[in-house]
């Protein structure tokens, strides 16, 4: 089971790195500076789930090497 949660973790973790690239990017091409803002809000969302995610796959991992 723990599997599954590190892989949802790291997807997640890699959908922060995606957003931060569009935050430098997109600016440059549009000059429009909500999308920072929304691209931020995303990323830290993304990162704060993401490790999450690794952190359960990490307990669930020592409790399984444990038993």
């Amino acid at each position: 089971m723990w599997k599954v949660f590190e892989e949802l973790g790291k997807w997640f973790l890699n959908l922060a790195l995606i957003d931060l690239a569009t935050i430098v990017f997109r600016p440059l091409i549009e000059g429009n500076a909500e999308h920072s803002r929304i691209g931020i809000v995303s990323a830290l969302s993304a990162v704060l789930v993401g490790s999450m995610f690794l952190y359960a796959s990490t307990k669930l991992r020592r409790s399984d090497d444990g038993a």
